[in-house]
């Protein structure tokens, strides 16, 4: 278990260790934590395509149906 002790140590509990461990750990900014997980992020190709597919599964099938809704609106 890690438990922060201040702002710049944690204190980490092992199970079956004789006493806690205290390390240096600084707490990190949100905005600096935000920043590292968006330039690792990358394409998610299965939201993608269940996107796509909602998409075609609801965009109108033939003109006539789009102007219907077009003038309806959609409620």
């Amino acid at each position: 278990m890690i438990t922060r002790k201040d702002h710049e140590r944690v204190m980490i509990t092992r199970p079956g260790a004789l006493r806690p461990q205290v390390v240096t750990m600084a707490r990190r900014e949100p905005v600096a934590t935000m920043s590292e997980e968006l330039r690792r992020l990358s394409p998610d190709l299965v939201y993608e395509e269940v996107l796509a597919t909602f998409v075609e599964d609801t965009a109108p099938t033939t003109p006539t149906e789009a102007t219907e809704i077009k003038e309806e609106g959609i409620h």
